[in-house]
């Protein structure tokens, strides 16, 4: 995590070590976990018609089979499949706010905690040896730390394989719904991907019409955890 792009308050700055590992999902204190150092990079931005350095967009993905029983839209809340923490930020369904459909959902600073994550989890059978692509839109208010799509991948033992979070361009400050991506190549020993989104610090953030897609790997994704930013 980019202390000086955030520009923040130390509670913010203080996530610092869980922003960089994401070993858990919950909205509360910062935990860490012992993970390798990063061996491939992976990316995530804002995905937009005049820009050059993503276009990912043009390229047509595989919708991901296991995903189709999860509420990406934010529809139907509360959803089983989605995990929401311990309660110190409000996540809740927002019908006053979407980008597409009646509802998103709304991660807000309840006055308590460093950060909040979403957390949904499929199995990685579709995806090993190709490269994920999730994509989502998220819209925010007086963020002061940052709002961001986050994805892993899990070995069988729960060692971290791969992990993006969009740590060093997440949305900060007010913002329009845009949409955002990351891509992940999942090594062939994955079990399992976990992905959502999160906010860190202050302020309130939406998220809606989220969509996961199979990718062709440019090449063999190594063994060992890959993570990072371009």
């Amino acid at each position: 995590l980019a202390t000086s792009a955030l520009g923040v308050s130390s509670r913010a700055m203080r996530t610092a070590t869980f922003l960089s590992v994401f070993a858990v999902a919950a909205c509360g204190p910062a935990q860490t976990a012992s993970v390798p150092p990063a061996r491939t990079i992976a990316s995530a931005g804002a995905l937009t018609t005049a820009s050059a350095s993503h276009p990912v967009s043009a390229t047509t993905g595989t919708p991901i089979a296991a995903a189709r029983g999860i509420d990406l839209d934010f529809e139907h809340w509360p959803d089983p499949a989605w995990s929401t923490g311990n309660g110190e930020y409000e996540v809740t369904q927002d019908l006053s706010q979407a980008h597409s459909g009646r509802a998103s959902l709304r991660l807000e600073f309840a006055g308590a905690g460093e950060f909040c994550a979403v957390t949904a989890v499929i199995p990685a059978a579709e995806l090993r040896g190709k490269r994920l692509r999730y994509t989502g839109w998220l819209r925010t208010v007086d963020v002061t730390g940052f709002a961001g799509l986050w994805a892993r991948a899990d070995a069988a033992d729960k060692t971290v394989l791969a992990f993006e979070n969009m740590q060093d361009r997440g949305v900060t400050d007010t913002t329009a719904w845009a949409q955002y991506v990351i891509t992940l190549d999942i090594p062939v020993e994955a079990q399992s991907i976990s992905f959502g989104a999160l906010l860190a610090g202050e302020g309130t953030a939406w998220v809606d019409s989220l969509a996961l897609e199979s990718l062709p790997s440019p090449a063999p994704p190594p063994s060992g955890r890959q993570g990072g930013s371009t």
